[in-house]
């Protein structure tokens, strides 16, 4: 779009006029527009000026489930609590139980998608390792491999996984090696606790 739109203006040669600190009636006019509560009417079919209309529309109640999945001239806003079903009301404020109700004992993260959590019931005990092998990450990782990681900062060793490849329709077995679960996380600054995080560049970081 934003090519499209430079390739517009270089073809046209139009100038536009930018909004000043003055017209923030007009610059919210034109973003209502954008989102379709507006229209934008020529005067006559080959016209250079044209003009926008604000305009209230009201769609028959026999039309709203066509445009239920797609609903005409949507407005940006924060729905009130007053339009929530009683459903909705239930859950506002909540967090979603993922575990239906199974008590969580442990819970140690690495890093997004790098975790292990422990639940009363083993069944539902979860491991997760972006990058590994699922078969690998349920026969070999452990809860503790995880706390090791978080609490005295070793590194896992090396995981191998063997899979299997096509190339010009031949199937080929692959073993491929990869680091395990390390406690390196090269977006976030870790403080000496190993747990703390900050992003970089925040002030609360100490000059070394």
């Amino acid at each position: 779009p934003g090519l499209a739109w430079d390739a517009c203006m270089k073809v046209t040669k139009v100038k536009l006029e930018l909004f000043n600190e003055h017209q923030g009636d007009m610059h919210d006019f034109f973003t209502a527009m954008k989102r379709g509560v507006q229209k934008i009417l020529s005067l006559k079919e080959k016209s250079s000026r044209g003009c926008c209309l604000e305009v209230k529309l009201s769609i028959p109640k026999e039309l709203h489930p066509k445009f239920r999945d797609y609903p005409m001239c949507p407005e940006q806003k924060n729905v009130p609590y007053d339009w929530y079903s009683s459903k909705q009301k239930e859950w506002a404020g909540k967090w979603k139980d993922e575990n239906a109700g199974i008590r969580v004992t442990g819970y140690v993260g690495v890093r997004a998608k790098c975790y292990s959590v422990i639940t009363e019931n083993p069944q539902k005990n979860m491991i997760k390792a972006k990058g590994l092998k699922k078969s690998l990450i349920k026969k070999e990782l452990t809860h503790k491999i995880f706390e090791d990681c978080v609490l005295e900062g070793k590194e896992d060793q090396p995981r191998t996984a063997q899979f299997l490849r096509s190339y010009r329709h031949r199937m080929y077995k692959i073993k491929q090696t990869k680091r395990s679960i390390n406690p390196l996380d090269t977006k976030l600054w870790i403080d000496q606790d190993g747990i703390t995080t900050h992003l970089y560049g925040d002030c609360e970081i100490p000059e070394e």
